[in-house]
């Protein structure tokens, strides 16, 4: 299989600034006007696990036909403040910010209402229709979002970034995710497009559709990001779980090159990347967030059933190169953030 070893220069782009966040003091003002939407609420903070989960089931995540009462607080808030008399400008005394401070109940609702909305953005109506293996937990479901409520990682961050794969292009749609999540603030997006050119130049594929090994993968993300490719061989399952779960906790991207079969997937297709949002260290389970969106839903995956997955084999893309490798996974430092070392072991010291 021919290796990335260097890259045409990358074209200039012009730079797309992100825009500025909203103040803590307008969105502490914001959440006590909240409580009145808190009866919508009420009920909905502590959810018990059920043997099966069903998308919807007990909590309203939309149908599609209009906002659930979750959305239509968070848009009143998001995109029309006024309504809530409230001013993005206006900076309010010590006193009334005190007065105004929310209760540990309104946060509480408030970060509900957020992950349902971000679950609503990552998987809608049409693509909770999507199929996914019995034994596991979907993202869009009550056990789901409990499982969301008690885990770690950057999830909301993810959705911001999250889009949809392309033919063969579930590699380099989830190394697109990854590197916009961790690039800097002042870089302008990556696209999937540009970053599949780089590779058609480097690779010289025979098809106008291909597919990307991890090494791959990898060695094009190293131009962008602080990225380490991980191969399952080098590690056991304990060492995975680490690695992988502090890198989330530490705001970074997990990218998973796995086999679906070994998952429980009824797919033609045998291996498959996707990019990690969170992990609940209470369950064991990660995230996996599935790019293959018309296809298949985000679910939940226990950490030993992913490590199996990904230390399946690797075939070549061209049947023509001899041998195979383990799959693995990647590790994209955030921007800013230290250096990551990691020995020959795959651990981190």
């Amino acid at each position: 299989m021919p290796m990335l070893t260097s890259m045409p220069d990358r074209p200039s782009r012009p730079v797309q600034h992100k825009q500025s966040p909203l103040s803590e003091s307008w969105l502490m003002k914001a959440a006590a006007h909240l409580s009145q939407a808190s009866s919508k609420l009420s009920g909905l903070h502590t959810l018990e696990r059920h043997s099966q989960a069903h998308p919807v089931g007990g909590i309203d995540f939309g149908n599609g036909s209009g906002p659930s009462p979750y959305t239509a607080a968070e848009d009143t808030l998001a995109r029309n403040p006024a309504r809530l008399g409230v001013s993005k400008e206006v900076q309010p005394s010590s006193s009334k910010m005190a007065m105004a401070r929310p209760s540990k109940h309104d946060e509480s609702a408030a970060q509900h209402s957020e992950l349902i909305r971000a679950i609503n953005v990552a998987v809608p109506p049409n693509v909770a229709r999507n199929p996914y293996p019995t034994a596991l937990v979907p993202l869009r479901s009550n056990e789901g979002l409990t499982l969301l409520e008690g885990s770690v990682g950057p999830f909301q961050e993810v959705v911001a970034c999250f889009e949809g794969q392309g033919p063969l292009q579930c590699g380099v749609s989830s190394l697109t995710i990854g590197l916009n999540l961790c690039r800097p603030s002042s870089e302008p997006p990556f696209t999937v497009h540009e970053l599949q050119e780089e590779l058609r130049a480097t690779l010289r594929p025979r098809h106008r559709f291909f597919s990307a090994a991890l090494d791959e993968l990898g060695a094009l993300g190293k131009r962008y990001a602080d990225v380490h490719t991980i191969l399952a061989s080098d590690v056991n399952c304990s060492d995975f779980r680490q690695l992988a779960s502090s890198m989330l906790e530490a705001g970074g991207a997990v990218i998973v090159n796995f086999e679906r079969q070994a998952l429980g997937y009824a797919s033609s297709f045998s291996g498959h990347c996707s990019p990690v949002a969170a992990y609940n260290p209470s369950a064991d389970e990660f995230l996996v967030m599935d790019v293959a969106i018309r296809s298949w839903q985000p679910v939940w995956v226990p950490t030993s059933l992913l490590f199996k997955g990904i230390s399946t084999m690797d075939e070549p893309r061209d049947v023509s190169v001899k041998g195979m490798c383990s799959r693995g996974f990647l590790l994209i430092n955030p921007s800013g953030a230290p250096p990551l070392f990691i020995n020959e072991l795959g651990r981190v010291p």
